[in-house]
Order: structure tokens, then C-alpha cells, then sequence
């Protein structure tokens, strides 16, 4: 049986194309900082969390880890508490943040490894 040979661009077009899929959940964020809900907004600080630490992503895994702090009413490191109000504040912030650096991640992972964008893909060149 023949070796299989994979090209760099194979091997992360997966990761590069798990981004999205796993972090599609900050879209939907909005919705839950209109309704306030803490509770969720940790839950879903703590999955983003973990999605974005398995793909290397430290800065968005950082800002995940803080919406995780934040949606558990504690401060940014986790350990004393805030208010609701503030809570909501900072979360707004962290997210701001979390979506800013994915972008420059999404960016340069898909300039290194030739993964078009999908909004590249019908632009004439």
C-alpha cells in the first residue's frame, strides 16, 4: 500500500474551517446579553473556552475565559464578585475583544495555509 501524502493546506483547512463552527455561538451572543442571561453567557464563555485553547487561539481563549468570569458574576481573573450591571458591561467589552482577535487569527491562518474565504471565493481576480 502506497503512503498517503498530505499537503499543508489538508491538514488545516479542518481547523481553519472549525473556527466558525465553533465559535459560531458568539453570534448568538447578543441574545443573551439583551435578556441577561449570566448564567448562559458563562456556559458559553467556558465552551468557547476550551474550543479556542484546542485550536491554539490564546487570545480568543483569554477573552472566553473572561465572558466565562464575567457570566459567573465574578471579576476578570475569576475570583471576587461583580454586579449584574458591571457583569453585562465587561462581557460586552470581552466579546468585542474575543471577535476582534479571531478575526487577525482567521485572517492569517487562512493567508499561511491558501484557505479562501467564502465571501472570497466569487470575486473575480
Amino acid at each position: 500500500m502506497a503512503p498517503t501524502t498530505t499537503t499543508k493546506t489538508q491538514t488545516v483547512q479542518t481547523p481553519v474551517r472549525a473556527v466558525p463552527s465553533a465559535l459560531g455561538p458568539l453570534d448568538n451572543s447578543a441574545d443573551l446579553e439583551e435578556k441577561k442571561d449570566l448564567k448562559e453567557l458563562s456556559s458559553l464563555g467556558h465552551f468557547l473556552k476550551g474550543s479556542s485553547a484546542t485550536l491554539g487561539l490564546t487570545k480568543v481563549k483569554d477573552a472566553c475565559e473572561e465572558i466565562q468570569n464575567y457570566g459567573a458574576g465574578k471579576d476578570k481573573t475569576g475570583t471576587n464578585p461583580i454586579t449584574e450591571e458591571d457583569s453585562l458591561k465587561k462581557i460586552d467589552e470581552s466579546l468585542a475583544t474575543c471577535q476582534a482577535d479571531y478575526k487577525v487569527v482567521e485572517k492569517s491562518l487562512r493567508k499561511f495555509f491558501g484557505v479562501e474565504n467564502d465571501s472570497e471565493k466569487n470575486v473575480d481576480k
